[in-house]
């Protein structure tokens, strides 16, 4: 394949298919060293990113000023600095000179406090974490760190060297997080296969990018066809369940047992022929497949959106499928209105969750209080919160 000009931050966007505020990605290399090209790709200086903390369990922070660049804030964890300073918003180095994990999340937890949402935080790493503290202790601290940072909306790095840890402690880690990249290389060709992605079509999953890094960029040298992926393993996952061996499959759908094997790694595609004469000689019909392509579907708090439907109430799209949809509505304190929610025909069903929230519906005049539920058959005329605080309903416009 020609190799096309492209960026750390193009692979990342295109394996992930775009990352999103409140990502963790678990970075797995080779080395926890080979991570730092990534995370100098992803540091790149842009006018529109908010504050970076770089929190280094391997590098003293002049290092990481000069790999890095200087704006952003270094927490240093390496106890080779001086004694723990206050937060700041500017550049800076924050150094902990007794870095356990108490006086490390003590640190943290003001940190995230000054900082709020929209900040990158960078963590280098996790293997050095844990033999300063024990697989425990990193394990601790990234179970406690990884939801508060989702939370807070942020995207968050962290590294690690795959063969310095148990299969139980990268289990985990990808139990919790929403991202997990393995990162190698072979000579000067590295490469980047997404091994997990949160709330992303799992089309996605197990697709690579190789590439050279090169002085004046990275260049793609190659992307695995993901399509190919899937469908094989979805042949070799109906052929398993068949009974069938590669062989005799092969000789079903009058094909060679190699191009079959091919195939199912993914090294191959398929002809849309064949295809169906697999599917007929394994007895599998397609709206079967297609019935057994997911058991549930997630929609991730980073993939809702927001919006003022009327003064005083803002609308949050939690669901929205073709069956129903489902907001987060939150009510300003006094406000109110004179029109629906929505202008919709369908039913609807609200909950309370937190508040009071006063609904007109037809002749009707209903008070709900947190707990209360509603199903409503006619338009709700009006709505008002006469609380002084705000008032947070669960809202689902139905089929």
């Amino acid at each position: 394949m020609t190799a096309t000009p492209a960026s750390v931050k193009q692979i990342l966007e295109e394996l992930t298919g775009g990352l999103r505020a409140g990502d963790n990605v678990v970075l797995q290399a080779d080395a926890e060293v080979d991570a730092h090209f990534v995370l100098a790709g992803v540091l790149e200086l842009d006018p529109e990113r908010g504050p970076v903390v770089y929190v280094s369990f391997r590098l003293p922070p002049e290092e990481i000023h000069h790999r890095f660049g200087s704006a952003l804030l270094v927490v240093d964890c390496t106890g080779t600095g001086v004694a723990a300073e206050p937060p700041r918003n500017d550049v800076g180095v924050q150094h902990i000179r007794d870095a356990t994990p108490a006086a490390v999340r003590e640190v943290l937890y003001r940190v995230t406090q000054e900082l709020g949402a929209g900040a990158t935080y960078v963590f280098d790493g996790l293997t050095a974490m844990q033999r300063r503290w024990s697989t425990e202790g990193a394990l601790s601290l990234f179970l406690w760190m990884c939801p508060k940072l989702y939370e807070e909306r942020t995207i968050a790095y962290w590294t690690l060297e795959r063969s310095a840890h148990t299969p139980a402690f990268l289990a985990k880690l990808a139990q919790i997080t929403q991202v997990v990249i393995d990162l190698g290389r072979d000579g000067e060709r590295w490469w980047m296969e997404l091994r997990k992605a949160h709330g992303r079509s799992e089309d996605l999953l197990e697709g690579r990018i190789a590439f050279v890094v090169e002085p004046d960029g990275v260049q793609v040298v190659d992307r695995s066809p993901v399509n190919r992926q899937r469908v094989g393993r979805l042949i070799r996952r109906q052929r398993i369940a068949a009974g069938l061996s590669q062989a005799e499959l092969a000789r079903r759908v009058g094909v060679s047992p190699s191009a079959l094997s091919q195939t199912e790694r993914g090294h191959h595609g398929i002809s849309g022929d064949v295809l169906m004469r697999v599917w007929e000689a394994l007895g599998v019909p397609l709206g079967d497949l297609e019935a057994q392509r997911s058991t549930h579907r997630v929609f991730p708090r980073s993939s809702h959106s927001a919006e003022e439907i009327q003064p005083g109430v803002t609308a949050e799209t939690v669901v929205q499928s073709a069956d129903f949809t489902v907001h987060l509505l939150l009510c300003e304190p006094g406000a109110s209105g004179n029109r629906p929610f929505f202008s919709t025909k369908r039913r609807e069903f609200g909950v309370v969750v937190d508040g009071v929230l006063q609904l007109s519906i037809g002749q009707s005049e209903e008070t709900l209080q947190q707990g209360d539920a509603i199903l409503v058959n006619d338009p709700v005329r009006a709505w008002a919160n006469p609380a002084d605080v705000p008032a947070r309903a669960v809202w689902a416009l139905l089929g």
